[in-house]
This record gives structure tokens, sequence and C-alpha cells, in this order.
């Protein structure tokens, strides 16, 4: 008859029971099976470890770009969260397509004819004018934007960019907002830049904001400080224009910059011409 080793758990100071010491095989057989313990426990941990490695690691692919523009400073301004877009990787340049989707209504003490742009002071009728007297609201989709960013570096220090930009604010002869509500496509932003880290420079080419048009940040595009108005020609004192240009831009440490641009000279300055309209919305 085989005897089993039993085991009787009794309370410290208690005399009244006793515990039978476990037998020299189970003794040996204890270590061996903590050690397949560790090992299951080793390999759960592998396994959590690679579950936390992001898929799929690139090397050398461009940083993910950041909210620019419009998108950054209404998300700094009212606290949201702005995880940024997430780009196509291809062959080693990153796409980010952009835009949105907008519907708008302006509304109008005195009848101006006009859609979400507001147009010049000289367009206001007077109190005489019959137009005065008759109010104005519409509906309007042109602000719609739709927009593209490609990315790719030369080598660790030297990076490329492309970016444009349209809505659908351009008008032919044929539009109209009386029946067909059709409308063109129009060019806000298209230019190519290029960034030097080794040397802080910067370059760009094409159309885009203006030198003279205030930044969020140093002196580098999609960080314009733009009025977060609906109406397209934003707000008085807002000193802009969007112009062909070719900009040069240094960086001396983080917080001073120099730049210089060559722009078109075409601009109106506050008067009326005939060559140019002043109710053309931004």
């Amino acid at each position: 008859m085989t005897h089993q080793p039993r085991f009787v758990c009794s309370r410290s100071g208690s005399n009244s029971s006793r515990s039978e010491s476990p037998s020299r095989d189970a003794r040996r057989s204890r270590p061996r099976k903590n050690s397949a313990n560790k090992q299951r426990s080793s390999l759960r941990h592998h396994q959590v470890d690679q579950a936390r490695i992001p898929y799929p690691v690139a090397i050398g692919v461009p940083p993910q770009p950041g909210p620019g523009g419009l998108t950054a400073t209404e998300a700094a301004v009212r606290g949201l969260p702005s995880p940024g877009p997430s780009p196509i990787l291809f062959k080693g340049v990153s796409i980010t397509p952009g835009g949105f989707l907008a519907l708008e209504s302006v509304t109008r003490s005195a009848f101006l004819g006009a859609d979400i742009g507001s147009p010049g002071y000289s367009n206001i009728p007077f109190a005489n004018v019959p137009s005065s007297h008759s109010g104005e609201f519409r509906f309007s989709a042109r602000q719609s934007r739709f927009s593209l960013l490609t990315q790719g570096d030369v080598d660790p220090v030297t990076h490329l960019a492309g970016y444009g930009e349209v809505d659908f604010l351009g008008a032919a002869q044929t539009a109209n907002f009386n029946e067909s509500n059709s409308y063109n496509l129009r060019a806000r932003h298209l230019y190519l830049t290029v960034d030097n880290d080794f040397f802080g420079a910067h370059l760009l080419a094409g159309q885009t904001w203006s030198l003279a048009t205030m930044n969020t940040k140093g002196i580098v595009p999609r960080q314009e400080d733009i009025p977060l108005t609906i109406d397209a020609q934003y707000v008085p004192g807002f000193v802009w224009q969007r112009t062909p240009q070719i900009r040069l831009v240094k960086d001396f440490d983080y917080n001073i910059s120099a730049a210089i641009s060559a722009e078109n000279p075409a601009t109106t300055f506050g008067i009326h011409s005939s060559t140019a309209d002043p109710s053309s919305p931004g």
C-alpha cells in the first residue's frame, strides 16, 4: 500500500494539527513546474512587447506633417485635439490630401449682389439708392477646398515639398447664382519648397501668401495667421495677398529669422481701379 503525502494547513500556535512534509520526488518536481511557468510568462511578455511596436516600420520616411493654417489655428484657439493628417507613403514620398466641404450663408441689411466674399466699401449703396432698402440672404458652397501636400527627403538634412490648394470662388462669364450655380475652380496656392537643416535655409517658389502676411511661428509656409472668418475678404487690418513669388529665408536660431521675397507687384491698395475688381473674393 503506497503512502500519499498529505498537506494540512494549521494556524500558528496551534498544536491540534500538524503538516506532513512532502516526499522527495514532490520537492524535485516543484522547480520544474516553476521553470515552465516562467517560460510561459516570458513568452507572453514578449508577445505584448511585439504588439506595442507600430507596424509597418519604415526607415528614412519623411515625418507626418502636422496640421497647419486654419486647421492648426482653430484647434489651438478652441483647445481641440488635432492629431494631424495621415499621409499616403509611396516610395519614400508622403502624399497628404486635405481640404473640407463647406456650406455657408451670408445675410446683409443692404443688397450688394455678392457671394460669400463681401465686396469693397464702394459697393455699399447709399440711403437714396433703392437697393439699400432691400436685404440679402444666400447660401454658398464655393469656399469648399481641396489640397494636396507632397514631401520627400533628398538626404537627412535636405527636404523637398510641393503644395497645391484650390476652391470654387472663381467665376467665369457663365457663372451665376440664379439657376445653375455653376462656378469654376481657382488656384489659391501652388508652390514648391526646399529646406536645408544644415544651413537653416528655406527656398520657396510659386504662388502663396505674401511675405507681408503674419505667421503664427517662423517664416515658413502653411503657418500663416489667418483670421477665423467665413467672409472670404477676412477683416479690416489683415494685411494679405496671395501672389507668385520667390522667397528665401535664413534661420539664425530658433527665434530669429530673416527673409527676402520677390513678388508680383500688381496689387490694388485701397483704391478702385478699372483693371482690378475690388469685389473679387479672397
